[in-house]
């Protein structure tokens, strides 16, 4: 067996001192690439080597498999959900305020009818709650279930109830004789802000992780451009034709929302056979949850450096400090919405 420090060929020998190409898209540029990149999977023939647990006992090295092109084969199905998803949260999102003054029920027999300043804080916590649980659903993804598995089970469990209740509490007599202002609470407050941002956190970030990380680095400007341009199309959708609906029949219109993002929810697990799934990384993540933890109790980060003396490299340390800055940020956003 070759060492990993030494080429295993010549083609390697080729690359060792000149840069990797990073738009590998066809079966001559293929045939170029060193053995190392190279999988036994026909459809996916590009490999990167990811290592878990970097540096710890328990390090381990996966080999995860690419497609040549990416777009064609894994990452519009999930542009596709991006552009479902948005259509969901901003139908709901842009009536929502009138929804809860009673805007939509011209007898007033039915719905929240809450005070201006009541609907406000509604609407404004909701948005809090739903930035602020992105960090949380970040860690869950990172250190314990992997970007996908994070993202089906915030969608199945979370986001895709609370939008159903949500509309189910707009039939008058449905879900009790008066309107349900528990079951919309726990729809506005929880289930759908927290949905929401923990698919967030991880939706657009695992669209990215479809394209070699050396390969095909370049092709994630494009990825980026087509990602913009979906989630704007489905926000569009959302803030245009839900409202104009709503005046017309609120119960349908709630229910589109839910129709759209179990329609993307079907198609992101139809195919998701195709899809790169990164490895959660649960000893960085217990890492950097002790030294926020040192953090929260007064205890200098810096001592935990390698350079210091510690066990922990600088440039992680530091990765940490900024982390923590971030999240005060958000904590404080809350705040300011309650």
């Amino acid at each position: 067996m070759t060492p990993d420090n030494e080429p295993s060929n010549n083609k390697d020998m080729e690359f060792q001192n000149e840069a990797l190409p990073n738009n590998v898209s066809t079966a001559e540029e293929l045939a170029c690439l060193p053995d190392k990149f190279l999988s036994d999977i026909k459809s996916r023939p590009l490999k990167f080597t990811y290592t878990i647990n970097k540096d710890t006992e328990t390090e381990q090295h996966i080999d995860l498999k690419y497609a040549l092109k990416p777009l064609l084969y894994s990452v519009m199905f999930i542009l596709f959900y991006q552009a479902l998803e948005p259509l969901a949260f901003y139908g709901i999102a842009t009536t929502e305020t009138s929804f809860l003054l009673g805007s939509y029920n011209n007898d007033q027999s039915w719905g929240p009818n809450l005070q201006a300043a009541k609907a406000s804080r509604f609407v404004n916590l909701t948005n809090g709650i739903a930035r602020s649980s992105a960090l949380i659903g970040g860690i869950i993804a990172d250190g314990f279930l992997g970007d996908f598995n994070t993202i089906i089970m915030a969608v199945t469990c979370l986001y895709l109830p609370g939008l159903l209740i949500i509309g189910l509490t707009t039939f008058p007599g449905l879900l009790g004789s008066d309107f349900n202002y528990t079951a919309l609470e726990s729809s506005l407050y929880v289930l759908v802000p927290i949905g929401m941002g923990f698919n967030k956190a991880c939706m657009n970030a695992f669209g990215a992780k479809q394209f070699h990380p050396i390969l095909q680095s370049s092709n994630l400007e494009q990825y980026f451009v087509y990602l913009y341009v979906a989630n704007n199309v489905g926000g569009l959708l959302g803030t245009t034709v839900i409202p104009v609906l709503a005046e017309i029949n609120l119960e349908v219109a709630y229910l589109i929302p839910v129709c759209s993002l179990l329609i993307g929810l079907l198609v992101l697990v139809i195919f998701s056979s195709r899809y790169v799934k990164t490895p959660p990384q649960p000893t960085t993540i217990k890492n950097t949850l002790k030294l926020i933890g040192k953090k929260v109790v007064c205890k200098p980060l810096d001592v935990s450096k390698i350079s210091n003396g510690g066990t922990q490299s600088d440039s992680f340390v530091d990765g940490v400090k900024q982390l923590h800055q971030l999240h005060s940020l958000l904590f404080l956003l809350l705040l300011h919405t309650i």
